[in-house]
């Protein structure tokens, strides 16, 4: 769910006979064989995580999706477990892409987005409940430079007008005063025209404005808005600190990037997320402990992620195996040593190295890591054409 937050793009698909070489290089030498695939349309520019896939816009236009495509919704055509990147019909011309439980958009070079996949909130945006396997427009909505999805909601940042949200709207995540579902875009209460960083995850939606301050709407019952309380705003939030650059949302808690290059993280710590050695909730960012120099920050279920300025990776939280170290400590991810970028969503994750790959690790019981293999993986592996 949790996407890379900054306000920041062909070919047929592989054909059933390519997937299963790729899953037996893959399972036969650990790394792939052969030549890695190269052009734009293998060229990764932009990526992001939900509950149980992934999508990339590559630098031709295209998307490519991999994971969880249950009912055959994420990307038509291809069976319910996808494990290698693959071709999403219908969009060639995407420069961002955000996904959620089951649904994803793609932010286009025009401004305008679309969307695909479960539609029962209203989350594609096009003012049906209808679901759709292959992009459609949102509605109402242009001039986009930025885009969020949550898990069953996404927003959008209109250039000069503020933040508009459309999707389940139960616990106030659109944040528009109400906790109705919208099937077309409604603008956010206060505008927040100037936003510079907007990030989704679960029922909760946060962005960072130009000012450094940060507001944060929808659910709060893990303290997850940052305001000191565990309430559930149906309007920004102005949460208790000052100096954001950057926000990462997941599921119960939220972290973020500090002008000082320090994380602060709150919401749910039970597995010891937050980093501040404390491993209980908290309402109010509190500051992960032993970690300086972070130039990127990422969330996931219960565990959490920054990308440090000598382009290594430290995670803290839930551990990725069963003998992992101490939940609250930030340890580094051996394997990434040129690291550019860090998504998280569910128990997935995946980072981008200099060279525009992706590496990935975690849960991989539907093709989350698309390495060609449904097998679980505790290091990062790349992705595999």
């Amino acid at each position: 769910m949790t996407r890379r937050s900054p306000i920041r793009p062909g070919g047929p698909s592989l054909a059933p006979a390519r997937v299963a070489a790729v899953a037996l290089c893959a399972l036969a030498l650990g790394g792939g064989c052969g030549k890695r695939a190269k052009g734009p349309a293998y060229k990764v520019v932009d990526f992001a995580i939900g509950a149980h896939a992934t999508c990339a816009a590559m630098q031709d236009g295209s998307v490519r999706c991999w994971g969880d495509n249950a009912g055959g919704l994420l990307i038509a055509g291809a069976p319910e477990a996808v494990v290698v990147p693959t071709i999403v019909a219908g969009i060639d011309d995407a420069q961002r892409v955000a996904v959620g439980d089951g649904f994803a958009c793609a932010l286009q070079r025009d401004g305008h987005v679309s969307c695909w996949g479960d539609n029962s909130a209203g989350q594609l945006g096009d003012a049906s409940s209808a679901s759709r396997a292959m992009p459609m427009p949102v509605r109402e909505l242009e001039a986009v430079d930025a885009i969020g999805a949550g898990r069953a909601h996404a927003c959008a940042h209109v250039a000069n007008k503020g933040v508009f949200c459309w999707g389940e709207g139960g616990r106030g995540q659109l944040g528009d005063a109400a906790t109705t579902s919208r099937s077309l875009p409604v603008a956010v209460a206060g505008g927040l025209a100037t936003a510079t960083s907007l990030a989704l995850g679960g029922d909760t939606s946060c962005a960072v404005l130009r000012d450094t301050s940060a507001r944060c709407w929808g659910d709060g019952s893990r303290g997850q808005i940052g305001n000191g309380k565990r309430v559930s705003p149906a309007t920004p939030s102005l949460v208790a600190a000052l100096g954001f650059t950057q926000i990462a949302v997941g599921s119960e808690h939220v972290c973020a990037r500090m002008q000082d290059e320090s994380a602060l993280c709150w919401g749910a710590g039970a597995f010891g997320q937050l980093g501040d050695g404390a491993g209980a909730d908290q309402s109010q960012p509190s500051r992960v402990r032993d970690l300086i120099g972070v130039s990127r920050i990422a969330v996931g279920a219960g565990r959490s992620c920054a990308r440090i300025g000598d382009s290594t990776l430290h995670c803290w939280g839930q551990p990725e195996r069963a003998a992992g170290s101490t939940f609250a400590t930030a340890e580094r991810v051996q394997g990434i040593y040129e690291g550019e970028s860090v998504a998280m969503g569910g128990k997935t994750r995946c980072a981008q190295m200099k060279d525009g790959w992706l590496r990935c690790w975690g849960e991989n019981a539907r093709g989350e890591l698309g390495d060609g293999t449904t097998a679980t993986r505790s290091v990062p592996t790349p992705i595999r054409y």
